[in-house]
């Protein structure tokens, strides 16, 4: 630190200003005149000086740094995510701190809070889902919050996602106009996840009473989408249609019914939750549920830099997502 700081004070003194004034052009504040600007610059590049991230906090107590808990980042969703929440920050001049929670509040709690301890100065989480302890010490701080990848209103802080719930109906409707009456959901832990919770009382409400669902429950894996559709194919009589609440399982069910012999879709239909990258190569071309990922991260980013910037209250938005009809699904 004494080296990074005699560094700016080396930069100061070349340009007969403040350190203060040096931080701040670093920063790109406005508030620094074009000529003192320009003096300071040609200063900085005479002394080949690169600016410290911490020598620059110390001075404005700013980090400039958003932190994002994901429940995974093995999930190419997640990684999506944090791409373009990574991208907007960086164009706003803001830097982002990633934690994973292994989809466990108590994880998560610890990586919030390791995410302040390190200078964050907001923070995006997964759900609305999340230790009322942690909450209350964000409330009290006054630390700005957004929830993604959930709509909720009654959310203690703003949501910026879409409709599990709605995309579920839309999900089973599709399977139910192509005549299936007995379909296996594969999905993972919804004690863990509202969003799971939403998408299964989204099917649930959605069916017709003619149509029977069976749950099983697994880990986000394709692993665990094979296990399940081994389970589901074994009952009597056999679900003539598997819908996997994200992608990855669906993908697992998919493996598993080629294994097993199965001609897809004409002996199995096979739907999944998230239209990832992949999604349109796999062999049959996954039906799915597209998520406005990209808008959706971009949108929290935004927001949370509006609020850090100039108070702007974050508004809650709810992004809609479309049903990707692809060659998995057909008529039972």
């Amino acid at each position: 630190m004494n080296v990074t700081d005699k560094t700016i004070r080396h930069v100061a003194r070349e340009a007969n200003v403040s350190v203060t004034t040096v931080s701040r052009v670093m920063n790109g504040s406005e508030k620094v005149s074009p000529a003192t600007r320009e003096k300071v610059l040609k200063a900085a590049e005479k002394l080949h000086f690169t600016p410290s991230r911490t020598a620059i906090a110390l001075v404005t107590k700013r980090t400039r740094t958003v932190g994002v808990v994901v429940p995974y980042l093995d999930n190419s969703i997640f990684s999506s995510m944090i791409h373009e929440i990574e991208q907007t920050l960086s164009e706003l001049g803001y830097f982002l701190v990633i934690a994973v929670s292994n989809n466990r509040i108590e994880e998560e709690t610890k990586s919030a809070d390791r995410l302040l301890a390190m200078g964050a100065e907001g923070l995006i989480l997964s759900g609305a889902d999340h230790d009322a302890a942690l909450l209350s010490r964000l409330g009290v701080r006054n630390i700005p919050v957004i929830f993604t990848s959930i709509w909720n209103e009654a959310a203690e802080y703003p949501t910026i996602g879409y409709d599990n719930f709605g995309l579920a109906r839309i999900a089973v409707r599709h399977l139910e106009k192509l005549g299936h009456r007995s379909i296996a959901v594969l999905h993972g832990p919804s004690d863990r996840s509202d969003r799971t919770r939403e998408r299964i009382r989204g099917l649930v409400e959605g069916k017709s009473d003619r149509t029977t669902l069976l749950f099983f429950e697994g880990e986000v894996s394709a692993e665990a989408g094979a296990r399940g559709t081994r389970r589901a194919l074994e009952r009597s009589p056999k679900p003539t249609a598997v819908i996997g609440l994200s992608d990855i399982i669906a993908l697992g069910a998919i493996f598993e019914a080629n294994r097993q012999g199965l001609t897809l879709p004409a002996d199995l239909s096979i739907m999944g939750f998230d239209n990832l990258e992949w999604s349109e190569e796999c062999c049959p071309r996954l039906t799915t549920l597209e998520l406005p990922t990209r808008r959706m991260a971009r949108a929290a980013a935004e927001a949370i830099v509006a609020k850090l910037e100039t108070d702007q209250p974050i508004a809650p938005i709810c992004f809609d997502g479309s049903l990707i009809i692809r060659e998995s699904t057909a008529p039972a």
